[in-house]
C-alpha cells in the first residue's frame, strides 16, 4: 500500500467527505508524538504492507429495520480480520470494538448503541456492514453483528 502523506490530517479530524475522496486510511504516530490519519492509495484486493498493519475503510452499515448508515470498518491486515466498526449519524460517531470477539468495549453495551440511535435493539440487530473492498483471497470486507446474542 502506498501512503499519501501529502493529504495527512491530525487523528480524529477526517470526515466522510474525506472518505469520498480516499476510501482507505491508516494512522501513524510521528516522532513528535502526534498521530496522523493518512489516506492509502486504493487497492482491491487489499494488500499487506509491513508498515501499514491496520487500515480503516469506508463501509455501508444496514440496520435490521433497513436503515442505512455511513461508517468505517477497521481491519487488521496481519490476520485479515475486521476488528471494529464506527457508525456515523449527523457527524456523530459510535464505535464498536472488538467485533470479532463478540464484545462491545466502547460506549459500554449494545443498549448504549440503542440509546444513541434512539431505536430498540430489535430493529437494529443484526446489523450488517459491507465495503467495496476484498481481501487477497477474494473474500469481501463485510459482516454481520448480532447484538442481541451478546
Amino acid at each position: 500500500m502506498k501512503l499519501m502523506w501529502e493529504y495527512k490530517q491530525k487523528a480524529g479530524t477526517i470526515t466522510f467527505q474525506d472518505f469520498e475522496r480516499f476510501p482507505i486510511w491508516t494512522i501513524e504516530e510521528q516522532d513528535d508524538g502526534i498521530s496522523y490519519e493518512i489516506p492509502v492509495r486504493v487497492t482491491d484486493p487489499l494488500q499487506i504492507d509491513e508498515e501499514d498493519l491496520v487500515v480503516f475503510v469506508y463501509c455501508k452499515i444496514c440496520l435490521f429495520d433497513g436503515a442505512e448508515l455511513d461508517g468505517m470498518v477497521y481491519i487488521d491486515l496481519t490476520n485479515m480480520q475486521e476488528y471494529g466498526i464506527t457508525l456515523v449519524v449527523a457527524s456523530q460517531e459510535f464505535s464498536l470494538f472488538p467485533i470479532n470477539t463478540r464484545r462491545v468495549l466502547n460506549e459500554g453495551s449494545p443498549e448504549a448503541l440503542s440509546d444513541w440511535l434512539g431505536k430498540p435493539l430489535k430493529v437494529i440487530s443484526p446489523l450488517t456492514y459491507s465495503s467495496p473492498f476484498r481481501y487477497p483471497d477474494g473474500k469481501r470486507v463485510e459482516g454481520e453483528i448480532d447484538l442481541l446474542s451478546w
